[in-house]
């Protein structure tokens, strides 16, 4: 429910054939990868990184991230961006139409779980009446 409440408030929810989590906390993009990876069985090798950042810190910014989210240099993207983010905006994606039906079949059901359950589900029922 965690997850999909992140993906609800920050995961871009487009028709595309990806999903893509939008966030500059290490920690949520952290726990969101790592949920998908172990709750729906995705391959870690699958992530790529799109960073909007500082252009002087670049290679900086580029191995916090790499660390921080366990994702290999080649699978990486940086653009300049003025943020007052320190370690910039990152956008964490897997390219896979699969993948992104799964996803949002899980966003749906938990949408229908929180109508059911106002009281359990806090401010994700607001969303999922909208």
């Amino acid at each position: 429910f965690r997850a999909m409440g992140l993906y609800q408030a920050e995961g871009n929810k487009t028709k595309q054939n990806y999903i893509s989590f939008v966030n500059s906390e290490p920690e949520l993009l952290s726990y969101f990868k790592k949920v998908i990876e172990n709750k729906i069985g995705i391959n870690p090798s699958l992530w790529r990184l799109s960073i909007k950042g500082n252009i002087h810190r670049k290679e900086e910014i580029i191995s916090f991230w790499s660390e921080k989210l366990s994702v290999s240099l080649d699978k990486i993207y940086f653009t300049c961006y003025c943020s007052s983010k320190k370690y910039g905006i990152v956008d964490l994606r897997i390219s896979n139409n699969t993948i992104r039906n799964l996803i949002y079949r899980l966003l749906k059901l938990v949408r229908k779980k929180c109508l059911i359950e106002k009281e359990n589900c806090g401010y994700f029922a607001g969303a999922a009446s909208a």
